[in-house]
């Protein structure tokens, strides 16, 4: 029972190491959590969201901290990416892989594609899989960032996530935004009014 108990404490205390890389990362970092709703009363498809950040307040996927091999392999290894970054379901809306009506488009995470091997992962390795879960297109435009979301498809009186977070260096006020889709003819477009909690 003693050795059972001494070596559950090693593999904690083995688990804490792996783990400090990230959790220094990212304690200190802030984000935003977006969805958009269908109020209409049919179904909507090919919607597409475009919003403007500036670009001194957004963290880029290129501004992501750097770790070390050892620790992107235990972070794919043991992670999936999207458990991390992405926004779960809750009774107020559904995640974003809801919206995607084609399986080809659903992302399977490295760790899930061979469960009886355990690979050694690299910074290239973890890019990749960030840019499957950011799943956003990014468009310099003088001292802002467009970026551009594709929703494939959200029911009637739904509202769905975004895929991830977004990380925020500094406080946003506002966020505009603009909104186009397949059975509806106009352009949406608004100001969303940011409320800062521990900025």
């Amino acid at each position: 029972m003693k050795f059972k108990k001494i070596k559950e404490l090693h593999e904690t205390i083995l688990e804490a190491l792996d783990w400090a890389p990230v959790e220094n990362e990212f304690s200190n970092k802030h984000c935003t959590r977006l969805a958009i709703q269908n109020c209409g009363k049919s179904i909507d498809e090919d919607v597409e969201i475009s919003f403007e950040i500036p670009q001194k307040a957004l963290l880029s996927l290129n501004e992501f901290p750097q770790f070390e091999d050892r620790t992107i392999t235990y972070l794919l290894n043991h992670y999936d990416m999207s458990s991390l970054f992405g926004i779960n379901s809750t009774e107020e809306y559904d995640e974003y892989s809801k919206s995607l009506r084609n399986q080809k488009d659903k992302h399977t995470p490295l760790n899930h594609i061979l469960p009886e091997y355990v690979p050694n992962y690299n910074k290239e390795d973890f890019i990749t899989e960030l840019k499957n879960i950011f799943c956003y297109s990014l468009y310099p435009k003088e001292d802002n960032y467009i970026i551009k979301l594709q929703v494939n498809y959200i029911k009637h009186n739904t509202t769905v996530a975004f895929p991830t977070i977004l990380f925020i260096k500094e406080h946003v006020e506002e966020i505009t935004y603009k909104i186009t889709s397949k059975h509806n003819p106009n352009i949406t477009k608004g100001v969303l009014k940011v409320q800062s909690y521990s900025l």
